[in-house]
C-alpha cells in the first residue's frame, strides 16, 4: 500500500509541475501588442531587447504589434556599417517607416515581415514578454551538410 501511495504522489507531482512549466511557456497577446523601443541586441546569441515606449518617439527605433497581424517598425535606414557607426557618434542616424506582418506560430515564437527593409524579417522565439520588456531570440536554422 506504502508503494501504490508513493508512485501516486509522484505521478500527481509531475503533472502539477508539468502543467506549471508548460503555462510560463504561453506568451499573452494583449501585452505583446503594444509599442516597443528597441535597447540593444546580443550578438553572441542574436537576442533582441526592447523597452515598452508609451508614445511613438521619431529618434528611438521601435516596432509596434498591432491587432490581426499588422506591424509597424521605425527602423535605422539601412547603409553601410562603417558610416551607421559614424552616424551614432555623430547622433544622425536616418530613419524609416517600414510596414509589415507578424504571425504567432507557437505558444512562444513569431514570424515578422516586412515590406521593406527586411532586417526585421524572420521567426523569433519569445524569451520573455512582461508589460515593460520583451526579449526576442532570432531563431536561425544552420544548413547541415
Amino acid at each position: 500500500m506504502k508503494i501504490l501511495i508513493s508512485y501516486r504522489t509522484i505521478l500527481f507531482t509531475l503533472l502539477f509541475i508539468g502543467n506549471i512549466v508548460k503555462s510560463q511557456n504561453k506568451v499573452d497577446n494583449s501585452k505583446l501588442l503594444n509599442l516597443w523601443e528597441f535597447k540593444k541586441i546580443d550578438f553572441s546569441n542574436y537576442t533582441y531587447i526592447y523597452k515598452r515606449l508609451e508614445n511613438f518617439d521619431k529618434k528611438k527605433s521601435s516596432i509596434r504589434f498591432k491587432k490581426k497581424g499588422k506591424s509597424f517598425a521605425h527602423l535605422i535606414k539601412r547603409g553601410c556599417g562603417t558610416g551607421i557607426i559614424e552616424d551614432i557618434r555623430n547622433n544622425t542616424l536616418e530613419f524609416e517607416n517600414v510596414t509589415g506582418t507578424w504571425k504567432k506560430t507557437s505558444d512562444t515564437m513569431i514570424t515578422i515581415k516586412t515590406s521593406e527593409n527586411g532586417t526585421l524579417d524572420g521567426t523569433f522565439i519569445i524569451l520573455k514578454l512582461t508589460d515593460d520588456e520583451l526579449i526576442l531570440r532570432r531563431n536561425i536554422k544552420w544548413n547541415k551538410k
